[in-house]
Parts: C-alpha cells; sequence; structure tokens
C-alpha cells in the first residue's frame, strides 16, 4: 500500500456509471467509434509496450482496452462501479491466459489498494466524468514509478462547440455550459486540451505522444455517411489524428505523458 499524501476527496460528485454500463457498451464500444479510438491507443502506446510492464487501468470499465494488453503484461483494472467491474470480470473469464487483477475504488482511493507503483496507467475518458479532474490526475501521478506513462483521454470540449457550430445552435456554441444532461453520454465536465496541457506540465508530466481521436467521422450528419467503408474511415483517421489543426478538434484528446525521474 503506498502512504496517501492528498486531503480528503469527496468522490460522490464523480460520476458513477453502475446505471450505463450496458448502454455504454452498445452505443460506444461496439460502434465504428469504439474502433476509430481503439486504432488510436494501439497506434500510439505500441512504442511504449515492447517490453511487459505492470499497468494500472484507472477508471477501466469494462476493461476494453487492457483486456488486450494482459497477455503480456500485468494489469490492474480499477473503477468505481461495481457494474463495470462485473462486465469486465465476464470478459476476462474468457480467457485464463490473462494476467489482470480488478479493484472496485475511485481514482482517489487508489494509492490505498495497491502495493506498488507502476510502470504505465491508462486513464481513458475518466477525467471529463470528474467534478476535480486536475487532483485527480495528481493522484494518478504518485501511482507511477519515477519515467513512468501516463496513457490519458479525455472528451475535448472542442468538438462540443464545433458540432453545435455545424448544426446552427450558436447560442449553446457561445455559452460555457456544455455539460451533458442527467442521463446521457456526454460528460459532465468536457475539458480545454491546454488546461490538461498546463496541468501535466506542472506534475512534471512531459508530453510524448499527442493525438485527437474520431477527428472528423463524428462532424459527418448522415448516419449512412458516416459509417460507410469503416476500413477507410480508420485509415483516414489515424492519417489526420496528429495532424493540426484536425488533431485539435477531435472527439477526444490522447496524451502519452512520462514522470520525470
Amino acid at each position: 500500500m503506498l502512504n496517501p499524501t492528498h486531503k480528503k476527496y469527496d468522490s460522490t460528485k464523480d460520476k458513477n456509471f453502475d446505471d450505463l454500463a450496458d448502454r455504454f457498451n452498445k452505443n460506444v464500444y461496439e460502434t465504428l467509434k469504439g474502433k476509430i479510438r481503439l486504432a488510436v491507443l494501439e497506434r500510439d502506446l505500441e512504442p511504449y509496450l515492447k517490453q511487459p510492464l505492470s499497468i494500472i487501468d484507472a477508471g477501466g470499465g469494462q476493461g476494453t482496452f487492457s483486456l488486450l494488453l494482459a497477455k503480456k503484461h500485468k494489469i490492474t483494472l480499477c473503477d468505481i462501479s461495481s457494474e463495470m467491474l462485473n462486465l469486465a470480470r465476464q470478459n476476462a473469464s474468457q480467457n485464463e491466459e490473462l494476467n489482470i487483477s480488478f479493484i472496485n475504488c475511485s481514482i482517489q482511493e487508489l494509492q490505498n489498494n495497491i502495493d506498488s507503483e507502476s510502470d504505465m496507467i491508462l486513464c481513458h475518458a475518466v477525467l471529463e466524468w470528474m467534478a476535480n479532474p486536475q487532483q485527480a490526475l495528481s493522484y494518478l501521478r504518485e501511482c507511477l514509478k519515477p519515467n513512468g506513462l501516463l496513457s490519458l483521454s479525455f472528451f475535448n470540449v472542442n468538438s462540443i462547440i464545433y458540432k453545435n457550430l455545424l448544426k446552427g445552435n450558436y447560442r449553446k456554441a457561445t455559452s460555457d455550459d456544455f455539460a451533458g444532461f442527467q442521463g446521457s453520454l456526454t460528460p459532465i465536465n468536457p475539458l480545454h486540451s491546454q488546461d490538461v496541457f498546463a496541468w501535466l506540465e506542472d506534475l512534471g508530466l512531459k508530453t510524448l505522444t499527442h493525438s485527437g481521436i474520431r477527428v472528423f467521422n463524428d462532424y459527418i450528419a448522415d448516419k449512412k455517411t458516416r459509417n460507410k467503408h469503416p476500413e477507410a474511415v480508420i485509415e483516414t483517421e489515424l492519417k489526420f489524428s496528429q495532424i493540426e489543426p484536425f488533431r485539435s478538434m477531435g472527439r477526444y484528446i490522447h496524451i502519452v505523458a512520462q514522470k520525470s525521474s
């Protein structure tokens, strides 16, 4: 167990997906959106996964990504949602070769539930569901070894602004309120990428890789067009995911950052 150094944090204000676990799987993981996300994450992280690592998947939900790594790497999947963890356990039970353990806790409690720091932490699509994402990053940093890596993805507020502009929702686009409504899959706290980069720098986490996830597909109005030729969509998304200005318009931003030694 690591020694906690933070003041008490009220995680009850953070989103718990117990009530949306099945819907989240159907509407996100099993769609072309999920496949684009997976392709970008795999491409970005491939250079850093050459050797077996100890990896924490913080807020890992159903383990869609980390289960793919669990044959080669030691995975600890934590989530505040017991329903999400049940689905992750079910998915993992289909393969006895996976090296994975599960912790039902919040990111703020993670230090109290692990025995040692990890080589890498995955935190994908989590910060935007938290009341204080900046503080959550500091908790994650303390669970990393020196020179350890943080793979961080978060919902990009620029994508909400731009999508509302395209729809002619000018009042919404120019407002300061972009939080989703109760029961929505739109996050409670969409983030400005410049804020996240500043938080990482303040914590001594150096950005190594920076990509956009779904930089154009979400903006195609016609659903049939959006889902035509999925292989070509994924290939083109990958091509433009690290090129500005397209990268900054991604529905999500993915960063790989390294903790200082």
